[in-house]
């Protein structure tokens, strides 16, 4: 009685690949976690495979619905801000063997 009971509540809740492709489309989305952080993705179409929904984006990337917000979060389509990752200026192995330094007026050696 209450895996009926479940399997109708279930039904009643889950929505059509329709509606929630309305859903979705009017949004583009950012990735706020992994590889691809800061990139903007613009919705193309959402499909139902092996039981998962994905949003398939316009480069033909996809996510699963089951991560969509761990990973991304939702722009409005037009609002979409262009993040540049942090740079990071190493010193390589040449210039950190080196011992560079400044010379003061008391030609005493000031390292940097």
């Amino acid at each position: 009685m209450f895996k009926k009971l479940k399997k109708i509540i279930q039904i009643m809740t889950d929505k059509d690949i329709s509606e929630l492709k309305e859903e979705y489309s009017n949004f583009s989305y950012q990735w706020i976690k992994g590889d691809n952080i800061s990139q903007t993705q613009h919705f193309e179409n959402l499909i139902e495979e092996g039981g998962k929904k994905y949003i398939i984006f316009s480069d033909k990337t996809r996510i699963s619905l089951d991560i969509l917000d761990e990973y991304m979060i939702r722009v409005e389509r037009g609002f979409e801000e262009i993040i540049s990752a942090p740079e990071i200026n190493l010193l390589s192995e040449s210039d950190s063997s080196q011992n560079k330094g400044v010379k003061n007026g008391s030609n005493t050696r000031f390292s940097i």
